[in-house]
């Protein structure tokens, strides 16, 4: 009777993982000409505008763009210098960072809290992808919670660094 109960726990831990992975859906962005793949929400929709590329549903949205510098950059400053335009916005908090970017609590001058996401993928050292959560406008933003599966998206994306 013990392993009875044991195996059907197993099986109803199982089914809810099933659940939670069948919740998510490759995007693959290489036919708007950027090589990337990454999991997003399921229904996730998209679309380009000018040079925008915007990837989202409900609180998981995206907004990637694709820069051509004149000479070689180096990632670690394209990212230096994203910070320090995000620090002068107002108080910037790193809650978690890697060599392409952070995602970050910011606090405005009047106390106003938002949670961002400011992700650089270098390719060939002259093409740059930034990309960045897509603004909200007439709300107070993502949650920290939103923020976080638009991070570990891209954090377990896959793109090429070489053309």
């Amino acid at each position: 009777m013990k392993t009875l109960k044991l195996s059907i726990a197993a099986l109803v831990f199982a089914a809810s993982l099933q659940t939670s992975i069948a919740q998510n859906q490759k995007v693959d962005l290489t036919d708007k000409e950027i090589p990337m793949t990454f999991e997003a929400p399921e229904g996730t929709k998209v679309s380009r505008i000018g040079t925008s590329v915007y990837v989202g549903k409900d609180n998981f949205s995206l907004k990637l763009n694709k820069y051509e510098h004149p000479r070689e950059q180096a990632l670690k400053d394209l990212v230096a210098s994203t910070f320090s335009f995000e620090k002068l916005m107002g108080k910037l908090e790193v809650i978690e960072q890697n060599e392409n970017g952070f995602m970050a609590k910011t606090t405005s001058k009047s106390g106003k809290v938002k949670y961002l996401v400011r992700y650089h993928i270098l390719i060939g050292g002259k093409t740059e992808i930034k990309i960045q959560e897509q603004s909200k406008y007439g709300s107070d933003g993502y949650s920290l919670e939103d923020m976080q599966k638009m991070w570990n998206a891209l954090k377990g994306a896959e793109y090429q660094t070489t053309l």
